[in-house]
């Protein structure tokens, strides 16, 4: 619920900057340090009460906290699904806000008048207009959820927490699944890339003595018409009568 409002309240009044007790805390932290330091520097506090919560001992401890830190007209615990009558000390000194639409609206006004600047009623009522069936929304959603699983708020937060950090280890064997294909691929192709150069040498290598066969064949080749020629004259010369034996003087 807490995080619903977190999220809505800064779209109908842009000055309100929420603080989520429950979120906002960092790991290793006082709570009760962090919390009081915050109501330090707030000028209003809305407490979140479910069915669920109600009976929870820090919703007394925030609520005495902002009862001493701040006036009580700036304080306004927010009832989803609790009656007013179910509501004890000290958070029943406040004026409380229903889940009702008039009622919000009028907690919305009181939240206005903190703000500095504070908005025109116009324009803050436009806002609220076109806004509020959203928070209707979540809000009835997070109802009908709980009453579907008897989760309270807190569970619902823990769960919420645990498939995220869920899905970050799968993201994270994600990527590292990614990366070591990557590493791969590019291994792979490193070792295809030198046996490629590798078969080239040889093709070269084949290439160069193959010329060079070829070279000394046409050496051979060309010696050997040469010597035929050279018998063939002589053998002529060997046939060619002497010039001495046809003629006589």
């Amino acid at each position: 619920m807490a995080l619903i409002l977190r999220d809505w309240l800064p779209d109908v009044l842009q000055s309100i900057v929420p603080y989520v007790s429950s979120e906002d805390i960092d790991k290793g932290k006082s709570w009760e340090a962090e919390i009081a330091k915050e109501l330090d520097c707030s000028n209003y506090g809305i407490l979140c009460l479910t069915k669920e919560n109600i009976n929870e001992p820090w919703i007394n401890f925030e609520a005495g906290a902002l009862s001493k830190q701040i006036g009580k007209s700036f304080v306004s615990p927010f009832l989803l699904n609790v009656g007013r009558s179910e509501v004890s000390e000290p958070v029943q000194r406040f004026q409380s806000t229903i889940f009702d639409k008039a009622d919000v609206r009028k907690l919305i006004a009181s939240l206005n008048k903190s703000c500095v600047p504070a908005l025109s009623e116009d324009r803050v009522n436009k806002m609220f207009s076109l806004l509020y069936p959203r928070l209707e929304e979540e809000l009835k959603s997070l109802l009908q959820m709980n009453k579907g699983t008897g989760m309270d708020e807190k569970a619902m937060l823990k769960t919420e927490k645990q498939v995220a950090e869920q899905e970050k280890i799968e993201i994270d064997r994600e990527a590292k699944a990614a990366h070591a294909k990557m590493v791969q691929d590019h291994h792979d192709l490193k070792m295809q890339f030198t046996a490629f150069v590798k078969l080239t040498e040889e093709n070269n290598s084949l290439k160069t003595r193959l010329e060079k066969l070829e070279k000394e064949s046409a050496m051979e080749a060309c010696k050997e018409p040469s010597l035929k020629v050279l018998l063939g004259s002589f053998s002529a010369d060997l046939k060619r009568p002497h010039t001495e034996d046809v003629i006589k003087p």
